[in-house]
């Protein structure tokens, strides 16, 4: 088995909503197992970051902290991405005795 066979991209917007998110699916193996990855990105979060000058030299780097976490609007919307996911890819997988790592248990979280 190869460590990487293929990869998508695919831009998604969250029904009834103005939120964008990417999905980033990578099939390869693992431990002899073929393996899906599933990444999921914010496109259109709330919180803007900050960026952090070190000195006045404009040459000198600067410090960019995204802060992805600090809004709680920007945590749900990547945890209804998730489910959004779950819902509409995952499912249709479960045919191909699926494990999934780490856990759906926050998918049934009520506090999201």
């Amino acid at each position: 088995m190869n460590d990487f066979h293929a990869q998508f991209y695919g831009f998604f917007k969250l029904p009834d909503s103005d939120v964008w998110f990417e999905l980033l699916l990578i099939e390869g193996c693992l431990e002899e197992q073929y393996t899906l990855t599933f990444t999921t990105i914010l496109m259109t979060p709330k919180n803007e970051g900050r960026v952090i000058l070190n000195s006045k030299d404009p040459s000198a780097q600067a410090k960019i902290d995204f802060h992805p976490t600090a809004l709680d609007d920007d945590i749900l919307y990547l945890v209804n991405a998730l489910k959004y996911l779950y819902l509409n890819v995952v499912s249709a997988l479960r045919h191909y005795d699926l494990r999934l790592d780490p856990s759906t248990e926050i998918l049934n979280n009520d506090a999201y």
